[in-house]
């Protein structure tokens, strides 16, 4: 537990780490529930939230980037 503590230590690595569990939580969900046969705008939703959620990361990492460089 203190090997976690020390690795997620400021708020852009835990943000990173929300990113990151949303995504995943995502692709699984796309992949083994088919929601877009009887709710096709929950479907557009969950397959929107992939690339949403890369350009957030994508995002919070660049952010990550530049305070570390200060």
């Amino acid at each position: 537990m203190t090997r976690l503590r020390e690795l997620f230590n400021d708020k852009f690595t835990r943000a990173s780490a929300l990113v990151f569990a949303l995504t995943v939580i995502t692709v699984v969900f796309n992949t083994f529930f088919h929601v877009e046969v009887n709710h096709p705008l929950i479907g557009v939703f969950a397959f929107a939230m992939v690339p949403l959620l890369v350009v957030i990361g994508g995002i919070v990492f660049i952010i990550a980037i530049w305070r570390l460089k200060e």
